[in-house]
């Protein structure tokens, strides 16, 4: 059997056994060319007498080689497992980089969730973890007690129609920005200043101003024992 390379035009003699297992992939020893080459070549028709005639016309270009490379059906099959084994790793690869951006999206979440929350509930946080008050100290969080930022003033007490005590004050911020009026707990004690009741007095979370006075009715339906006094403490943050 004769083959000729498409590119260079040299030509082979190659046995038929070797394309009795069908169509096989043909590199040129002279220009490296790479073809298919089915097992019947038009070459095959040739005489002998023909293929030494273009022989002899130009031994350079056409003479006859017996050292073609010619692939087996073996290795076309490794070639093909190669490239899907290929496919799979890249493919594979690419999907790590997925994995691992969504894998850090959900640890920003979840700190991200961490944050509001602690911010949210920083003064339970801290009355259950005296600690975290320093680390909202580092990050500008306000921490302090809401005394710190309010004053509470006394204006007049009497006594009403059903003989309930009435208080009268002022809560007054003395910060230097707008602040939400505290929770305020009452507090009565003895004539030897031992606690006898307290609770706190729910406030509406009205902001005010810098210097501003708000003025809170508070009416207490248990008065101190004779001797005693009752007292009107800032007790913890309102809800803003």
């Amino acid at each position: 059997m004769i083959l000729k390379c498409p590119k260079c035009q040299t030509k082979y003699r190659i046995s038929n056994e070797v394309f009795s297992g069908g169509k096989r992939t043909v590199r040129c020893s002279r220009c490296s060319h790479v073809w298919d080459q089915e097992p019947t070549t038009t070459l095959d028709t040739e005489s002998s007498s023909a293929i030494r005639n273009d022989a002899k016309k130009d031994n350079s270009r056409n003479r006859l080689s017996s050292a073609p490379s010619i692939q087996s059906n073996s290795q076309d099959l490794n070639k093909q497992n190669q490239r899907i084994i290929k496919k799979k790793h890249i493919s594979h690869s690419s999907k790590k980089p997925r994995k691992v951006i969504l894998a850090w999206l959900m640890i920003i979440v979840i700190l991200l969730i961490s944050l509001l929350v602690s911010y949210s509930q920083r003064e339970i946080l801290i009355e259950k973890f005296p600690f975290t008050e320093q680390l909202f100290d580092l990050v500008g969080v306000e921490t302090l007690a809401p005394s710190k930022f309010f004053k509470i003033n006394v204006r007049e007490k009497g006594q009403s129609d059903t003989l309930f005590q009435i208080i009268n004050i002022d809560v007054e911020n003395i910060s230097n920005r707008p602040r939400v009026i505290p929770i305020l707990k009452v507090v009565i004690r003895d004539r030897f200043r031992n606690l006898v009741d307290s609770w706190d007095l729910p406030v509406a979370p009205v902001k005010i101003m810098p210097a501003e006075k708000k003025p809170i009715s508070i009416e207490i339906k248990k008065g101190p024992p004779p001797g005693g006094q009752i007292q009107i403490e800032i007790h913890r943050r309102n809800k803003s």
